[in-house]
């Protein structure tokens, strides 16, 4: 067993490096997306809309002494399958306040007269700009639009300078923007002009020196926002509203959530391969509780005083008992061996009674009380309410947090994270990721809870062979007798068994009924059930005892008393956001 369990040690090891080197390798990659001005995290960013492209954008912008600016976007087209045109949707929502978007018209040269219609979107503070054909499709091929309106809301006062952050044409559209050439055209003066492009947290510098400039591919969620900080004699800034835009180009938010992502998930791989190699000091730990381990002879009696629930906390490791099935099962035997219920098995579950027995505890008799509920017999199968089903699974959970308190030794001490812990692992990181788009602090807050209590549930986890160390002398003589228990179950032949049965200084008399819940709570019921399938049919029948020994018994008989589950059925800007006038497009 011990050669065992040090095969599964030197595995941990061996797939926590794995994990490691494949997040190192994946956090490699992320830098590559990032040097690459890729959007996705780890990815070149979200697919498009094949269906048609926009192979030119071209938008002038065109300011006005009054304030307001006059924009006018030439979109040529390419349409692969039948479609009426594209819905413009302007956005309204600006670094002062709401927009005003007035006088729109649409154009092309490649049709006599243009359907158009202008609808207001209040929830989604935009103006959809339906253009194209009203009915009929499109002929497929190029196709050109040019769409004009007017932005009032966009120049505001920073520290005394008028300027004009403007998110031109948006991010928000589904297709493919092949080439984009944004201009300005601004009354005379020496003004700032600057200009970036980029995914939400992104801000890398277009092409060109201003006032005009280029990008190229430009996928949905990427977009370009210019600003011109304008010389304050070019325009009077009496009546602008006063704002704090900051830094265009502040920082690259989009490398940060890649970095902090790929250092979150390499911290969380590794962190097993931590527990299972640890400090030098839990080295120390390690290598006094492995002594202790290998001193421990098998023993052939029950700890006294100890019940199979308690006694599987205190053995679990890598053979670990503390599932939930197996435990159900070994106390529903033990429960019966101490006369405190009657079972008989159904076809899909089984049935039970109270008896005359007393309960080691308030916790046991809730268990036992929601377990035989009713006059004579309660059965528990497939048809058991939800209701009915919730009231033993809260008395059971009681049930076993004070058999984990007896065991005096943490509760996560008896199981490893396991499959349940990586999954919460992986959503709680999600989560957290999604969260930093709302707010950084507390995508930060959740990103370090996660790893928190992924970090103390494993530091703790040292599969007891590392905890036992640090018990006092009395907890580790328990300790040893429920280990050479557990190692004599998890070995024992039958000559072995009927030694223990002619032994008369041994208080068993019938091993294979007495032992048997300390064998399903350590996990050994299949084995037993390979090994002494007719002695443990003779043993169960001789005395009544409904033992759930087999793996899908145990299966079914927890299944029966548990509730089953039951279900019912913004878009960001490039650099630091703050402009206005962006919004996006969509086919019709």
């Amino acid at each position: 067993m011990h050669e065992r369990r040090t095969k599964v040690r030197r595995l941990r090891i061996a797939l926590g490096a794995l994990a490691v080197v494949a997040l190192v390798v994946t956090g490699s990659l992320g830098g590559v997306a990032t040097a690459l001005g890729w959007d996705g995290l780890l990815s070149p960013g979200p697919s498009w809309d094949d269906r048609w492209t926009i192979t030119s954008m071209e938008v002038t912008g065109t300011l006005r002494d009054d304030g307001t600016l006059e924009v006018v976007e030439d979109v040529e087209v390419v349409w692969h399958e039948p479609r009426r045109g594209f819905i413009r949707d302007i956005d309204r929502s600006g670094p002062g306040g709401e927009l005003a978007v007035s006088d729109v018209e649409v154009t092309s040269r490649t049709q006599d007269e243009v359907w158009f219609e202008v609808r207001r979107d209040e929830i989604e503070e935009h103006d959809s700009v339906h253009l194209g054909e009203e009915h009929d499709h499109r002929p497929l091929g190029e196709d050109h639009y040019r769409v004009a309106y007017v932005l009032d809301g966009l120049l505001v006062e920073v520290d005394g300078i008028p300027t004009l952050r403007w998110d031109t044409f948006g991010d928000q559209w589904e297709t493919l923007i092949e080439q984009a050439t944004v201009a300005l055209e601004l009354p005379a003066g020496d003004h700032a002009l600057s200009c970036v492009v980029g995914a939400a947290g992104q801000a890398f510098a277009c092409d060109g020196a201003g006032p005009s400039w280029q990008a190229e591919d430009l996928r949905p969620g990427r977009s370009m926002t210019v600003q011109a900080e304008l010389e304050p004699a070019a325009l009077d800034v009496a009546g602008l509203p006063s704002e704090d835009l900051g830094e265009l180009e502040a920082f690259d938010t989009l490398a940060l959530r890649r970095i902090a992502l790929i250092a979150a998930l390499t911290v969380a791989a590794s962190l097993p391969l931590l527990g299972t190699i640890g400090t030098p000091g839990t080295w120390r730990r390690r290598q006094r509780a492995q002594q202790r381990v290998e001193t421990t002879g098998p023993t052939y009696a029950p700890p006294r005083g100890m019940r199979p629930l308690t006694a599987a906390v205190l053995a679990a490791g890598e053979v670990s008992g503390s599932k939930d099935d197996q435990l159900f099962a070994a106390w529903l035997v033990d429960a019966q061996q101490r006369g405190l219920i009657a079972v008989e098995p159904k076809s899909k579950g089984f049935r039970a009674r109270a008896a005359e027995g007393t309960p080691d505890s308030e916790a046991e008799a809730a268990a036992v009380r929601e377990l035989t509920a009713g006059d004579g017999w309660a059965t528990w199968d497939s048809s058991t309410s939800q209701s009915r089903a919730r009231k033993l699974e809260r008395a059971w959970q009681g049930l076993r947090r004070h058999h984990h308190a007896e065991a005096g030794v943490p509760t996560n001490v008896a199981g490893r994270p396991g499959l349940l812990g990586g999954i919460g692992l992986v959503i709680g990181l999600l989560v957290a990721w999604q969260l930093w788009d709302l707010t950084e602090l507390g995508g930060l807050a959740v990103g370090l809870g996660v790893l928190g209590a992924w970090a103390s549930s494993t530091s703790t986890d040292r599969t007891l062979r590392t905890a036992v160390a640090e018990f006092d002398d009395a907890q580790v003589e328990t300790w040893r007798e429920v280990e050479g228990l557990r190692r004599f179950v998890a070995e024992a032949h039958a000559d072995q068994i009927s030694g223990v049965a002619d032994d008369p200084a041994i208080p068993i008399g019938d091993p294979f009924l007495e032992l048997l819940p300390w064998v399903i709570a350590f996990g050994y019921g299949e084995q037993w059930a390979e090994r002494f399938d007719a002695q443990l049919r003779a043993a169960t029948e001789r005395h009544a005892v409904y033992a759930p020994v087999r793996s899908r018994d145990i299966r079914r008989v927890r299944g029966a008393a548990k509730p089953k589950s039951s279900s019912s059925g913004s878009g960001g800007r490039s650099g630091v956001g703050s402009g206005g006038g962006g919004g996006g497009g969509r086919s019709r």
